[in-house]
Order: C-alpha cells, then structure tokens, then sequence
C-alpha cells in the first residue's frame, strides 16, 4: 500500500484502525479507498439528539 498512498494517509488509516481495534490488510484498504483517515475524528462522536423520550443518566441516579 505504500505504493499507492502517502505515508502520512498510512498512519492515519492505522491510527483509526487501532482505534476501533481493528487489524489487518482489508480494513486498511477500506479507510484509504473511503478516504476516512481524512476525516476530522470529531465528526465520528456522534451524540444523542435532545428530545423529550431521552432521559439522561441522572435520571436513574
């Protein structure tokens, strides 16, 4: 792979790889080919939407 991509596009993709716990050829492939080792890792922390259902922890509390 380090052929095809830059170094830098490499330990981002393993970076988020090892994030998820995830190891090997084929999930690296799959980040560089979707181009997720450039997505911003903030945009993946997705949260709830406020909505008057959801509780919230302090309600068992």
């Amino acid at each position: 792979m380090g052929k095809i991509y830059e170094t830098d596009r490499l330990k981002g993709a393993c970076i988020r790889a090892a994030n998820f716990k995830q190891y090997g050829y084929k999930i690296l492939e799959s980040i560089l080919k979707q181009n997720l080792d450039q997505q911003d890792h903030d945009q993946e922390q997705n949260c709830l939407p406020v909505h008057d259902n959801l509780r919230g922890a302090n309600y068992y509390h």
